[in-house]
């Protein structure tokens, strides 16, 4: 089991590198207000990632909103199922036409910290 969860993780690590070089996934929210909702921003970019590298869901978790503004960005973290490392996911708004927000979002191509605190010994 530990060989198939090191398999996995391999895979999303390189699924994640693609992405790193394919630039990130491209999401759009329509909207009629001044920020794209906390939930709203993790919700699209967990599925555009997802869907560009044919993985399951990742757990994406911003600070807070993002501004409807070009330019605008929030800084989130990216957490694939099953695993524990930690991946910035840096998501910056190019575009805002008729209410509709449009960003991109960039996956760091290491993990910010990992999440096994076990100990040997």
């Amino acid at each position: 089991m530990h060989t198939t969860t090191g398999h996995r993780l391999k895979r999303l690590v390189a699924s994640l590198a693609c992405l790193l070089i394919l630039g990130g996934c491209k999401a759009s929210i329509s909207i009629g207000k001044k920020q794209v909702g906390k939930s709203e921003v993790e919700t699209q970019v967990a599925k555009q990632l997802a869907a560009k590298v044919n993985q399951p869901e990742p757990k994406v978790t911003c600070p807070g909103p993002l501004d409807a503004k070009v330019g605008a960005s929030i800084d989130c973290d990216l957490v694939a199922q099953g695993e524990t490392d930690v991946y910035a996911v840096h998501v910056v708004v190019d575009s805002v036409k008729n209410g509709t927000v449009h960003f991109n979002a960039q996956v760091a191509d290491q993990p910010k910290s990992n999440g096994d605190t076990s100990t040997t010994g």
